[in-house]
């Protein structure tokens, strides 16, 4: 079998290349799920004339999306969006609704393999083959060196990098209400956005420390220090005090993998769901070999792999050795999850695994210099090991610059939640007055009138933003040699800008060089001379997000509002120890009436 299940979202099934294969070794197929999101027609009005789609096809839309929308905002070099190929065959077992069935003996917590194996009407190619970014093995390194010793992955989801407040605009023009239509104040008090008001803790705090704050309180998740202002600042200290809370306190944050395994940030439910379908996929593929060679029916061999899916279910099944997430818990020490004896002795136990893992990365170079010097940010230091991994995941994004353009797309939202769903409800009733004609399909969407273009272009800002507030950030390392008998050349030449671009121009994944910084300057290249260390950084997850999620975007920020207003003082405490001075509430002196002093 020459792909094996890598892993699962929402939306797409992931499978690794296996084979023998030079041209295919290190990639990925990013296998679209018949139960993913669909364009529904207000989508398709919003992106027409923006995002083409071969006859509706999902996974040409997406494409489009990621490739003419995204990748020149984010920066081309860093977005992959991968080549549209027909399905191998040999994977049709494996999403066929009856195989995954079989397989899991019926759902399993959610972690079953959906169908794909049928697409949707226009679905040539519901399958995207790009670079596998847990490893190297798709991109060429740089003239002159090789990789040697274990490839290191540290995939985040950055998150929300806005100062509070930022991300609440104003409407454009909206076109006027047709006739017969909604009518007289309360459907002007609809059509406008809802600001919080002065002092509302989504003006003072940020949005990832209320998202914690209110999964403490409900779920009684453990809090956490990492602040993503701080990974988007573009200040060293404050670069690597981000990442050393996201070591500290993963949680979907944060997971960092070893030659494409993953081996820390992973919670315990998350590894015994992959464990498990990683079991029943390979009793599935057993199966339907046999059944293939003996040229047995498909329902035999089913019926197969559905004996061994039962009797690992009966018997259990032994973990992989992943390290599970750690914990840091500042604030109300009572609260379940939030910090206990065991948690603690878990977390350090986690990160002393990640530490052995990780030594022959930086080995030689871990305590010196600027690696495991003063530690800047709230939260205790991970060790010496792990602080020189930390500067170099650190160096990597900065030399690249990559956030700061992650951060700008965020910042391209001019309207805010409560705003995108006011331009949300004017386009459905555009639709249901008739202003707005649906497509159909099999022909071109029609491009809505120029009265509709200001509220569309906000509206497709405000969903890029969201993109940009999702997206992962993928960094991946090597050890770097010089490469026997090889010619002498400057690593600027082998590595550098130049001829990273080249790569990028020419389609293919990059790989540069990066040292650690010895001297302060921030340049990231330092002498040529010690350990250095061939590294890749990628933007992942840029699909495009549905219209209708507007509302629930705007549900959330109020729930986030209510929650933090109801435990004002956990969250001050939280603030505090994360190292956040929320701005003073202003308050408003009635009209009227005079300031002391003024007479």
């Amino acid at each position: 079998m020459d792909w094996e299940l890598k892993g699962q979202g929402a939306a797409n099934v992931v499978f690794g290349y296996a084979g023998d294969d030079p041209s295919l070794r290190g990639h990925v197929l990013r296998v679209r799920k018949a139960t993913a999101h669909v364009a529904s027609p207000i989508d398709q009005l919003v992106w027409a004339g923006v995002v083409e789609a071969n006859d509706g096809c999902a996974v040409s839309r997406e494409l489009s999306y990621i490739q003419g929308v995204m990748a020149p905002l984010m920066g081309s070099k860093y977005v992959f969006p991968g080549s549209p190929i027909p399905l191998p065959e040999s994977l049709l077992p494996l999403l066929a609704p009856a195989g995954a069935d079989h397989a899991h003996g019926g759902k399993d917590n959610g972690a079953e393999v959906h169908s794909t194996a049928a697409p949707p009407a226009g679905e040539a190619f519901p399958a995207l083959l790009m670079p596998d970014h847990t490893t190297l093995k798709a991109g060429k390194a740089p003239a002159g060196f090789v990789g040697v010793g274990p490839t290191v992955c540290f995939e985040m989801k950055p998150k929300w990098g806005l100062t509070p407040g930022q991300g609440v605009g104003e409407l454009p023009p909206l076109p006027p209400l047709p006739p017969g239509g909604a009518e007289g104040a309360a459907a002007e008090e609809e059509r406008a956005p809802k600001a919080p008001a002065p002092g509302s803790p989504l003006l003072r705090y940020p949005r990832f420390m209320l998202h914690m704050l209110a999964k403490h309180v409900e779920k009684g998740s453990p809090l956490s220090y990492y602040n993503p202002l701080d990974l988007f600042s573009g200040e060293r200290g404050r670069t690597r005090a981000a990442l050393r809370a996201l070591l500290q306190a993963p949680s979907n944050n944060l997971v960092v993998f070893v030659d494409g395994a993953p081996t820390f940030g992973v919670n315990k439910k998350q590894a015994a769901a992959g464990a498990q379908k990683r079991k029943a996929q390979e009793q599935l593929v057993k199966a339907a070999c046999e059944a293939a060679e003996a040229a047995a029916a498909a329902d035999d061999a089913l019926a197969e792999a559905a004996a061994g899916g039962a009797e690992l279910a009966a018997n259990g099944l032994p973990l992989p050795e992943v390290a599970t997430e750690a914990v840091a818990a500042p604030g109300d020490e009572s609260k379940k999850g939030s910090g206990s004896e065991a948690e603690a002795e878990a977390s350090r136990a986690a990160l002393e695994k990640l530490t052995e893992v990780l030594k022959p990365l930086v080995a030689g170079a871990a305590g010196e210099g600027q690696a495991a010097a003063e530690v800047e940010g709230p939260g205790p230091a991970v060790g010496p090991v792990l602080e020189a991994v930390v500067s170099l995941v650190a160096e990597a994004l900065l030399r690249e610059g990559v956030l700061s353009q992650v951060v700008a797309v965020q910042g391209m939202d001019p309207v805010g939640p409560e705003g995108a769903v006011a331009l949300y409800q004017r386009l459905q009733r555009g639709v249901q007055s008739g202003e707005l004609p649906l497509p159909h399909p099999g022909a071109p969407t029609p491009t809505p009138g120029p009265a509709w273009q200001p509220l569309l272009g906000a509206l497709r800002s405000y969903l890029q933003s969201a993109t940009a507030k999702d997206c992962g950030v993928m960094v991946t390392m090597q050890r770097a040699e010089r490469a026997p008998g090889a010619s002498e050349g400057t690593e600027e030449q082998a590595g550098g800008d130049a001829a990273q671009e080249a790569e990028a121009q020419a389609g293919r994944p990059w790989i540069g060089l990066l040292r650690m910084p010895g001297d302060g300057s921030g340049s990231g290249t330092g002498a040529e001379e010690g350990p250095c260390w061939l590294y890749k950084v990628a933007l992942v997850d840029l699909d495009v997000k549905a219209a209708a999620k507007v509302g629930r975007h705007a549900e959330l920020a109020r729930e986030l509002e209510a929650v933090a207003l109801a435990h004002t003082g956990l969250l001050e405490r939280y603030a505090a120890e994360a190292g956040w001075e929320a701005p003073p509430v202003e308050v408003e002196v009635a009209e009227g009436v005079a300031a002391a002093g003024d007479e």
